[in-house]
């Protein structure tokens, strides 16, 4: 390997670090305008910031702190959840609780920088300060010491980088308008009741009011069997050590957003599940948290097991997967309505059973499954191309950046990279 003309700087010296601010919140007269304004809230992206929650006026950005960044301006989260990041794909505001960074001279390329921070990031998290919440300074950033490669050479590792991320966000476009098919059928369907044939259908009345002659409305109770979760206990290593049994917590569903899910981030073992209230459900179940953030909802692809915030739906032969998963996304602003708690709202299972549910005639369920079949299998073959790239993207990133891997060796094209 050669790191010939590579060398080592300041990434102040090479990049602009600019702060963010915030409009007084109590003056109606800043907000609301066609600015978008970012926060950490907002960096949920793959990579590219379009749109935001909240939005300012051009009086409100002349008259407070904040900065209008420029298209592919990085934006770097720096308090709380640290090392966040976003690039502009707009002119975008932003606050205070981040960094903004723009390279400066001819030494830096823009699209490198960002998968420079990325590479950094960790290192950034642990030198984070702060009392209440951890925090980049901006001292940090300034005297972060980078290693930089040739000019050319950074356009090519961005380059290479960036056609994964392309990729990604390629898919997640597909995946939505494959979801959003899937979901107008079920509400075409199951809601405004013009499923095929209908015309020649009564309806009549029942606990939902007017349905289909020959549907039914069942409690969840006597539908679909449910099942919870528990931890095992973390001092007990025995119980997680090369576990292998997907055990999963709501975070695992909130980071993924994803329809499927194939693996969680912690593996307990079969001590584990059988030392706690955990327990082991068929793979394509759909799993549903239940406490804190209520209605985040998943399809596990492999047998696997939840902790104590989640209530998991097994389907049947009347209730198939499709209509259990499109049921549960529909009742979401349901479930929050009848769950309780003070610290934390938590949706019961008490509460959940004794809910109805639409039962649509034989016939019916069955043409709706074989149309929902194969979109869910094609966002479920989506999903693992992603999974695969994003893998190749984050073994690929630290072997560039680092030098490990030396681009004047390469003589494969990006794209054969990318789809290999």
């Amino acid at each position: 390997m050669s790191n010939n003309g590579w060398r080592t700087v300041k990434l102040g010296d090479v990049a602009q670090i600019i702060l963010g601010g915030t409009p007084k919140t109590k003056e109606p007269a800043y907000w609301g305008g066609e600015i978008p304004w970012a926060s950490v809230v907002d960096f949920d992206v793959p990579k590219y910031i379009y749109h935001t929650e909240k939005t300012i006026t051009e009086r409100g950005l002349n008259e407070s702190n904040t900065k209008l960044l420029d298209i592919n301006d990085i934006i770097i989260s720096a308090r709380g959840s640290v090392g966040k990041m976003v690039v502009c794909g707009r002119p975008v505001a932003f606050n205070q609780s981040c960094y903004a960074l723009r390279t400066k001279g001819n030494n830096l390329e823009q699209n490198y920088l960002y998968y420079l921070l990325k590479y950094y990031v960790n290192h950034l998290k642990k030198v984070a300060t702060g009392g209440v919440f951890d925090t980049i300074v901006t001292d940090t950033l300034k005297n972060l010491e980078i290693k930089l490669p040739p000019f050319d050479s950074q356009v090519f590792m961005g380059a290479i980088l960036s056609q994964y991320d392309n990729l990604i966000q390629n898919n997640i476009g597909r995946i939505n308008s494959l979801e959003e098919s899937a979901k107008r059928l079920y509400r075409e369907w199951f809601v405004k009741f013009r499923f095929p044939g209908h015309e020649n259908v009564p309806m009549v009345d029942s606990e939902l009011g007017p349905i289909p002659e020959g549907w039914d409305v069942v409690k969840i109770n006597d539908a679909f069997d449910i099942t919870g979760g528990g931890t095992p206990s973390t001092k007990t290593v025995e119980y997680w050590n090369e576990g292998n049994i997907n055990w999963y917590s709501p975070k695992d569903l909130t980071a993924a957003k994803s329809v499927f899910m194939s693996k969680s981030g912690k593996q307990i073992t079969e001590l584990g599940l059988k030392k706690s209230s955990a327990r082991l459900f068929p793979k394509y179940s759909v799993m549903m948290t239940s406490r804190a953030t209520i209605g985040v909802i998943s399809i596990n692809s492999t047998e696997a097991c939840t902790n104590q915030g989640f209530i998991t739906c097994i389907p049947n032969g009347k209730f198939s997967m499709y209509h259990v998963y499109h049921w549960l996304t529909e009742n979401v602003d349901a479930f929050h309505n009848i769950s309780t708690g003070a610290t934390f709202k938590e949706l019961i299972k008490t509460n959940f059973k004794k809910m109805d549910i639409l039962l649509p005639d034989e016939e019916t369920r069955t043409k709706f499954v074989g149309i929902s079949k194969s979109v869910f299998s094609e966002i479920e073959k989506i999903e693992t191309k992603q999974q695969q790239l994003r893998a190749a993207r984050d073994l690929l990133l630290p072997k560039l950046i680092s030098g490990q891997l030396d681009v004047s060796e390469l003589d494969i094209a990006t794209e054969e990279m990318v789809t290999a």
